[in-house]
Formats: C-alpha cells, sequence, structure tokens
C-alpha cells in the first residue's frame, strides 16, 4: 500500500456539494488517508445536457449546489477547483484544465471516463509530464446509446469515440469500472484495452449509509415526516423522476395492490417531469432531492428499494439494509444479486408479484441483512480508496 502522502487531480465535468456521487465520495475518503487532493471541475450543474437543472435536480437543490467559474474552496477536507468552460462541437470542454494540472503536479490523475475532451486533456497531460493516468467508464450496455446503431452512426461512433479512446487507453495506467458491463462497454465500444480495465465497484459513503445495530432507530423517521399509516410498507425510489426512469411504474404497482388490500406506500425522492403525476396517486409521497447527509435516513425508513434502471442510490439503499427490487433493464446485478429480485422491465405484472414476495416479513428481513451485510464488504468507500490506490502502485 502507498505509505507517503501523495498529490492527487480528480478532473470532472460536474460537482454537487449535496450529492454522494463518486466525484464526491472518492476524494472524501481519500483526503481522510492524508493524501492532497484537489477536483478539477466546471460550473454546470449535473445533467446539463438534459436542459434547466431546476427541472430535472428541483429550484432549491440547483440553486444551493450552484458553482461560479474562476473559483476555489474546501469540501470535506479536499479541494475543489473551478474553471470555465465551453461548448465545443456540442461537447463540453473545460478551458484551463493542461494548466492547472501543471501547477498542481499530480502524481495521479483519477477521471471517470475514456470520451469526449476531458479525457483526451488529461490524457495529454499524463503523456508529456509523466503522471499516472487512472480513466474509467460509468456507462453500461443498460444506459449506452451505442447498441444498434446504424451502419453510418456506427462509423461515426468509431471515429469519434473508438479511436480517441485508443489514445486514452494508450495514456491511462489503469481504467476502472465499477461492472463488468462497464468493462464491456469501455472495451468494444470506447478502445480501452481489456489489460487496463479493472473492475471496482463504485463506492458507498459508509458515514451516512449503514444500517443502525438496532434497526428501529430510524424506522418511523418517514412515517411521522410525511404522516404515513404506521401499519403501511414504505416502498422507496431515489433519482430523476424522468420519462426515461419511468418510476410511474411503481406507483402503479402500489395502487394496484393497494386495491388487493396491501398495506403500501411509496416515496419517491427526485425531481423530474413525472414528478406532478406521481403526486396525483393516492398512497405516494414526493418528496425533492435531499443533500447525502439526509439521505440514509429515508432508506433506514423504508422496506423496500425499487429502481427501474442504474443508479449509485440501490448500492447505499443496500448499504441501510434495504432489500432491492431491480428492472431487468440494469443489465449487470452480480455485485447485488443475493439481495435483489428482478421484474420485467416495464412490466407491471412482473413488478407486482416480486413485491408481493417481499411483503413476507421474514423473507423481507433476512435479504435486508443479507444487504447490509455484503454492503460493507463490497462498497465501502473505505475499502474502495484502499484498493483503488493499490492498483495505482502495480507495476
Amino acid at each position: 500500500m502507498i505509505k507517503k502522502p501523495l498529490k492527487i487531480a480528480i478532473v470532472v465535468e460536474t460537482f454537487a456539494k449535496e450529492m454522494g456521487y463518486i466525484n464526491n465520495t472518492l476524494p472524501k475518503y481519500i483526503s481522510k488517508l492524508g493524501h492532497d487532493i484537489t477536483i478539477i471541475t466546471s460550473a454546470m450543474t449535473p445533467y446539463y445536457s438534459k436542459g434547466n437543472s431546476s427541472n430535472t435536480l428541483g429550484e432549491d437543490f440547483s440553486k444551493r449546489n450552484q458553482l461560479e467559474s474562476n473559483t476555489s474552496f474546501i469540501h470535506e477536507g479536499f479541494n475543489v477547483k473551478v474553471l470555465p468552460s465551453e461548448f465545443f462541437l456540442g461537447k463540453l470542454k473545460i478551458i484551463g484544465i493542461g494548466r492547472n494540472l501543471k501547477q498542481l503536479n499530480p502524481d495521479i490523475i483519477f477521471t471517470f471516463q475514456v470520451t469526449g475532451f476531458l479525457a483526451i486533456q488529461c490524457s495529454l497531460y499524463a503523456l508529456f509530464f509523466k503522471t499516472k493516468l487512472i480513466s474509467g467508464n460509468h456507462t453500461g450496455l443498460s444506459s449506452s446509446s451505442l447498441i444498434g446503431l446504424k451502419h453510418r452512426d456506427k462509423i461515426k461512433s468509431f471515429f469519434l469515440r473508438k479511436i480517441p479512446g485508443y489514445f486514452v487507453s494508450f495514456c491511462s495506467f489503469k481504467s476502472i469500472v465499477p461492472t463488468e458491463d462497464c468493462g464491456k462497454v469501455a472495451n468494444l465500444f470506447f478502445g480501452i484495452n481489456k489489460s487496463k480495465i479493472e473492475l471496482l465497484n463504485l463506492p458507498v459513503d459508509e458515514e451516512y449509509f449503514y444500517q443502525n445495530e438496532n434497526p428501529e432507530i430510524d424506522k418511523m423517521y418517514l412515517k411521522e415526516k410525511f404522516n404515513i399509516p404506521k401499519d403501511e410498507k414504505i416502498i422507496i425510489f431515489s433519482g430523476k423522476l424522468s420519462n426515461e426512469k419511468n418510476p410511474i411504474i411503481i406507483a402503479e404497482a402500489i395502487k394496484k395492490l393497494r386495491n388487493n388490500n396491501f398495506k403500501l406506500h411509496g416515496v419517491f425522492v427526485g425531481e423530474g417531469e413525472q414528478s406532478e403525476i406521481l403526486k396525483s396517486y393516492s398512497g405516494v409521497t414526493v418528496s425533492p432531492f435531499v443533500p447525502i447527509s439526509s439521505l440514509g435516513k429515508y432508506f433506514r425508513s423504508s422496506d423496500i428499494g425499487i429502481w427501474t434502471s442504474e443508479s449509485i442510490s440501490f448500492l447505499d439503499a443496500a448499504c441501510c439494509g434495504l432489500p432491492l427490487i431491480l428492472s431487468d433493464f440494469v443489465k449487470d446485478i452480480q455485485h447485488v444479486a443475493e439481495f435483489t429480485l428482478t421484474y420485467k422491465n416495464n412490466s407491471l405484472d412482473s413488478l407486482c408479484k416480486k413485491i408481493q414476495i417481499l411483503m413476507k416479513n421474514e423473507y423481507r428481513e433476512d435479504l435486508g441483512k443479507t444487504a447490509s451485510e455484503l454492503g460493507k464488504k463490497r462498497f465501502y468507500a473505505s475499502g474502495h480508496v484502499l484498493k483503488r490506490l493499490s492498483l495505482c502502485e502495480e507495476n
């Protein structure tokens, strides 16, 4: 294991103080080991490509997390440097990455993508200044737009993604992916050499996402907060309430089961175009995005977590002791299989059957206990950073 303090730069397109993505969790836990960490980012908000951030994240959340170009600050023990940006050929380009990396003179650069200007800029710096670049890919087959491309689009993708990817691969010491699925995409579509791909699950912030020794401590939190009847089981979903994610199918399943005398209540945490429709359902509560520091309580006071697509949130929920139900749209679930049921994507009947299975208290509680125990071993950030830094040390 690396013993001397390192200078590490993490280069990402966007950063939000109150989110729980790897952009936040990785630097926090590396800084706990005594290393000097600097995030280099733009002032753009997460999901900027989806349009107005207020529509995606909510107005209050967006305002609290808005950054300004040419500023810097300290957050959770690490430095954040916000640079200006522009769009070139429809893609975000952060201005001054090379100059700022030269000033920092890092031993290691982490970035979580292998496509786009950011990956090329980091690769160029690593090539000329002999810094270890650890790239990555978090796009899996289920969320990739590369499946089923027409011939013309395949040629376009080859020149715009795969050829630049060969260069990023050449300059990368390692390329870390959170699932085998993401590794396949990195290799097949983005040109990353198989020998450089390493599997390491996304890190969960264990300060916020854990199961209490006495599960009853937080059990009533949501029921008291939202005036939910004590005898109802809570199903939770967190993330974008968008047409793409389609959380309405969860509300429909709750409606159908409630009509058949199942005592259920849905809590949806997020913003998006389906938000107002969800609010019209009986037995459903919609909450705006909450800071990561508050989200753990939401999970610990729920009974079942359901996600319709890929999300870091279902790893967070598992660490809080929630059994999961995931759509089979999520292609790679090996790391959560022991405590997860899957339903046929967009099938209301299939989803209802899986929810009914988890209405059995003993079985649900056993799966939740397994989720918490395995979550600690597989996803906790303290273990993740040790493994990640050890990969940087390999010859």
